[in-house]
């Protein structure tokens, strides 16, 4: 949380000695075009379809500037960078502020940061201090408090029946029996609702039971098609929702 009251999501801090490296994550496709001008990101999909997105390289300098006046007592460089996760993205126009690239080469940046910040700034001591004032300035989620899932209306809701009528699964997409829309991205909403309401995380049987789908393997597909991390074995293994979990799901869809 800054002076005005801002929170600061961080996808990655990499803190050593020599500097701090603020990384923004993006899992988008298409062509990307980044002004510096308007502050957004605007994507081209293969079909011609453009949408805008709030810049990567702005949230980044947010972040950067955070920093610096936090450990404005240190005089450890803060840099930053855009790394854009799906290989299949195309990194089109962009300012020359900030680096962004595939997360291919991150490795080969972290070595060119090395080369040219060479000296070690921050002994072991300070190194803790940072990381421990870090760790006091974060904001845990607030947990509402726990509700019966059985007073929720359970499943996919259908946005043109007004949230009245479920829908069902079937081939990967969402339809409803009473006027007919379909969808495949209105899974991303109503799964974030159960990230809010029920629990962070979901198994296989927690998603058939929830959104009504009958199906061990159809559940199992649709569960690793959003590559979720999880933990367990195959048939033990429990999915943790990411934050921004539409965000997040978006690319994954078919449409996207």
């Amino acid at each position: 949380m800054n002076s005005a009251q801002h929170s600061h999501q961080f996808d990655t801090l990499f803190i050593c000695s020599n500097f701090m490296l603020v990384v923004e994550i993006k899992n988008i496709n298409g062509r990307l075009d980044f002004d510096d001008i308007t502050h957004q990101c605007i994507r081209t999909k293969p079909d011609g379809t453009v949408e805008g997105f709030p810049n990567a390289l702005t949230q980044t300098q947010r972040h950067m500037q955070f920093l610096k006046v936090i450990f404005q007592n240190y005089s450890l460089p803060i840099v930053g960078a855009v790394i854009i996760a799906n290989s299949s993205a195309i990194i089109a126009s962009h300012p020359n502020t900030i680096p962004i690239f595939h997360v291919s080469a991150l490795q080969k940046h972290l070595h060119s940061l090395f080369k040219k910040y060479t000296h070690a700034i921050l002994s072991d001591e300070q190194l803790t201090e940072i990381a421990q004032l870090l760790l006091s300035r974060q904001q845990p989620s607030k947990i509402p408090a726990a509700i019966d899932s059985s007073r929720f209306r359970q499943g996919v809701l259908c946005p043109k029946c007004k949230y009245k009528s479920q829908m069902h699964y079937a081939r990967g997409i969402w339809r409803c029996l009473y006027c007919q829309y379909a969808s495949e991205e209105i899974f991303a909403e109503a799964l974030q609702d159960y990230q809010y309401l029920v629990r962070p995380t979901i198994t296989n049987k927690q998603l058939r039971e929830f959104f009504g789908i009958h199906s061990i393997d159809a559940a199992n597909r649709l569960l690793r098609k959003f590559q979720f991390p999880y933990t367990g074995s195959y048939k033990n293994r429990v999915y943790r929702l990411p934050e921004n979990l539409v965000e997040y799901m978006k690319p994954f869809f078919r449409t996207s």
